[in-house]
């Protein structure tokens, strides 16, 4: 089943029925020229992580991406914390964007701070155990911006 939805969400995407967020591309630009270094944790498959990536042409924003089926866990505190040994970042140094409560678990669990996004799949109340919430990548990078 999971081979069938991937090969129909890339026929989506490919036929050009997919896009980012509203000012992800943006995020990352201004985020990395001022000198953040990203990287994703997901719990989607690699063909789809690498599809997506590669499509819009957002890789080169990623200092690592990384997802459950190439670590072999489904935990993505696990993932979140091998990430941030491989990049020597402290993890009270890092958040974790995400809008699942399992992002917010993941995030504490790995020592981060949590975002919560509103424009995701979850559902609001999902996100009331995060450090901070956002409803837009503006947001997003303002936080950051002044983040303590």
């Amino acid at each position: 089943m999971d081979d069938r939805i991937w090969h129909w969400e890339r026929e989506l995407v490919d036929r050009g029925l997919g896009s980012l967020y509203p000012g992800a591309r943006r995020a990352l630009e201004t985020l990395g020229a001022d000198g953040f270094r990203l990287a994703v944790a997901t719990n989607a498959g690699i063909g789809y992580m690498n599809h997506i990536l590669d499509t819009f042409d957002i890789r080169r924003h990623f200092a690592d991406v990384r997802c459950a089926g190439q670590e072999r866990t489904t935990d993505k505190g696990v993932i979140i914390g091998r990430i941030l040994t491989g990049l020597s970042v402290l993890p009270r140094r890092a958040a974790m964007v995400g809008d699942r409560e399992s992002d917010v678990r993941a995030a504490h669990a790995a020592g981060a701070w949590a975002v919560g996004c509103t424009w995701g799949f979850g559902a609001p109340d999902e996100l009331s155990g995060s450090d901070r919430r956002v409803a837009s990548f503006e947001e997003l990078t303002e936080l950051v911006a002044t983040w303590p």
